[in-house]
């Protein structure tokens, strides 16, 4: 236990997907970092400091994901869950499920991609997704993203406020 702001360089946590790493003081990156299990902020905050971060497993936003400095990017693997704040800045967030992801919490985000063909990305019905730069979702011929709402016919909805790419989505 460090009390205050750590500081770490490249940090790679856990080695199975089953693990799972909570963050309640302040964390900032000085390298890229990789979770191999789920990464939960719960009143914590995570500065990334302009480095990227790729996570294996959910990525849970109770605290603060800080990404306003620098151009990073964060890789879900898994679910997106946001009730705390995600501070986007010129972040890209990439959903890259091998098969389904659940998108919880209206959240604003700077870019917002997924292009992995055939993956299912399901919002929380109700909520409200906020795209400022890139809507990027593309499938592929025979391998169609699936957008869906969690709660059918309950609907969700996305924003693209400047550029979409869209394309083999239903």
């Amino acid at each position: 236990t460090t009390p205050g702001v750590l500081t770490l360089g490249r940090l790679q946590l856990g080695s199975s997907a089953s693990n799972s790493l909570t963050l309640g003081g302040e964390l900032t990156l000085s390298g890229t970092a990789a979770r191999d299990g789920s990464l939960t902020l719960i009143g914590g905050i995570l500065n990334l400091n302009g480095y990227n971060l790729s996570c294996d497993g959910n990525i849970i936003v109770g605290g603060i994901l800080n990404a306003s400095t620098g151009t990073p990017n964060i890789t879900a693997n898994a679910n997106w869950n946001r009730t705390g704040t995600f501070a986007y800045g010129s972040s890209t967030v990439t959903m890259a499920p091998s098969t389904y992801s659940l998108i919880e919490g209206s959240t604003a985000f700077n870019n917002f991609t997924c292009i992995t063909p055939g993956a299912k990305l399901t919002f929380e019905a109700g909520t409200v997704q906020t795209v400022e730069g890139a809507l990027t979702i593309n499938g592929s011929s025979g391998n169609l993203i699936n957008l869906r709402s969690s709660n059918s016919p309950t609907t969700w909805a996305i924003h693209p406020k400047t550029g979409k790419s869209v394309s083999y989505v239903y």
